[in-house]
């Protein structure tokens, strides 16, 4: 089997929705999660950290922007899928794409006052922030051709 555009596509719409899923679970199940996976025995307190309750908000704001980040890539692969690449619109979810992603890192470095682990998770966030940032002004240039050449005899 070669493999094409379209199974690229397809292999990123399932990603997209077992992420999607992982996400529910993880805000559904955050508390079983943090006492039972993450902080057995409740040593977080030991440590001198936050409580187990503030971990949960965390991570659950945290899956709530991630959720908000998927739908945004679902739109992007659709019009993707459809041979809508340079569009305004696809800029435009690219630039929602990066500052939801900034926002991801500073609410991460937020949550790094009780729990130091969070930076690592932060550094990620504003790293592909900066990635997809980068890749938003490549699509704006390109748009920018595709334009003037539509507008050459």
């Amino acid at each position: 089997m070669k493999w094409t555009d379209k199974n690229s596509i397809m292999l990123t719409r399932i990603s997209i929705y077992l992420f999607l899923i992982v996400g529910v679970i993880g805000i559904v199940f955050a508390d079983t999660i943090a006492h039972d996976i993450i902080f057995p025995g409740g040593f977080v307190a030991d440590m001198g950290f936050g409580d187990i309750t503030t971990f949960v908000i965390c991570m659950q704001l945290g899956i709530v922007v991630a959720i908000v980040i998927l739908a945004l890539l679902h739109k992007l692969v659709m019009n993707l899928s459809k041979d809508e690449v340079f569009t305004e619109e696809n800029i435009h979810l690219l630039r929602m794409l990066s500052w939801l992603c900034m926002l991801e890192c500073v609410l991460d470095v937020g949550f790094a006052f009780n729990y130091a682990s969070w930076i690592l998770v932060a550094a990620a966030m504003g790293f592909i922030a900066l990635i997809i940032r980068v890749i938003k002004n490549v699509f704006c240039q390109a748009y920018l051709l595709k334009e003037e050449n539509d507008f050459t005899i």
